[in-house]
């Protein structure tokens, strides 16, 4: 029997089943609910939160953000990875100005080694992933 949990596939956009699974939900109650199935074959797709910004925001997991710093620099916040165990999001840097992008991982947090990543050119992107400790660029 095999447990899948898709945060442990943070390159791919989605995963094949084919034979026995084990599914497990943990419900509001953070009770676990098992359920199997013997022959399964499916396709889990991920797809993501698309949405256009022009100034400070704060990251939700699956978001593809398309920042526009046509009228200035500002920051993309990401929530706290320790709240963030297999969160991903996308950034991608769409106006032609010297105005940049800084992500910040938050106090105590880190990117790829440092708190802030910055994107400085158009069209730029950068799609993060979390393991619940720090941010990580892939």
């Amino acid at each position: 029997m095999e447990s899948l949990r898709i945060s442990q596939f943070p390159e791919a956009s989605s995963a094949e089943i084919d034979g026995d699974v084990e599914f497990i939900f943990n419900t509001t109650e953070k009770q676990t609910k098992r359920k199997k199935w013997s022959g399964l074959s499916a396709n889990l797709s991920l797809s993501f939160n698309g949405r256009t910004v022009a100034s400070v925001i704060t990251a939700n997991n699956m978001d593809f953000i398309l920042a526009d710093a046509t009228t200035g620099a500002f920051t993309i916040n990401l929530p706290a990875a320790v709240d963030s165990v297999g969160f991903m999001v996308v950034i991608k840097k769409i106006d032609n100005t010297a105005n940049n992008i800084t992500i910040d991982a938050g106090i105590g947090y880190t990117i790829d080694g440092s708190q802030t990543a910055i994107i400085i050119n158009q069209w730029d992107a950068l799609r993060l992933w979390c393991d619940g400790l720090s941010w990580y660029i892939n």
